[in-house]
């Protein structure tokens, strides 16, 4: 499995854990395990087999990305080729995405304090004023990546410090 899947990598093991005592539970508690772990199963091979399909062409998989939107790539790909299944993405990020911007304020305290950027964003790109959500698009990215940075060597310099290393 991809190691960039850090959630199905967690369920997986978990499911694996849970197996280990599965013979202390109720047998309808097992079916659900087993329900579960199919279900996690599929998840894996759709994610793997998007990634193998569409990683030489920009398209990566990731945790919050919507397993219908997966499946629905990999089958438009079975059916008429990476034309087919990248229409399918693009459809996607042209429409659907606009309805999920919300998880991006929620996902870090960076991004929660530039949301109102990343609705102008948004709000921007899908009206296609390019010219002004591309700007704002690198300039946001550029933020979070200069405090995040900035934290890291906080921390680091903090770690230093604790070890009498400067």
């Amino acid at each position: 499995m991809d190691d960039n899947l850090i959630s199905m990598g967690k369920l997986q093991s978990d499911i694996k854990t849970m197996k280990l005592v599965s013979l202390f539970l109720k047998p309808e508690q097992r079916k659900q395990l087993n329900a579960l772990e199919k279900q996690l199963d599929n998840m894996i091979a759709q994610t793997t087999a998007f990634n193998e399909r569409f990683s030489s062409y920009g398209w990566c998989a990731y945790d919050s990305m919507s397993m219908t939107l997966i499946e629905s790539a990999n089958t438009a790909f079975e059916e008429g080729g990476i034309e087919n299944a990248e229409q399918v993405l693009i459809n996607y990020y042209k429409t659907d995405v606009n309805k999920i911007t919300h998880w991006i304020k929620n996902s870090s305290r960076v991004f929660a304090v530039r949301y109102n950027l990343i609705q102008r964003f948004f709000e921007d790109h899908f009206a296609e004023r390019y010219h002004a959500s591309v700007p704002l698009g690198l300039i946001i990215v550029d933020g979070a990546l200069t405090i995040s940075q900035k934290a890291k060597v906080f921390l680091l310099r903090e770690q230093q410090l604790m070890h009498g290393i400067v």
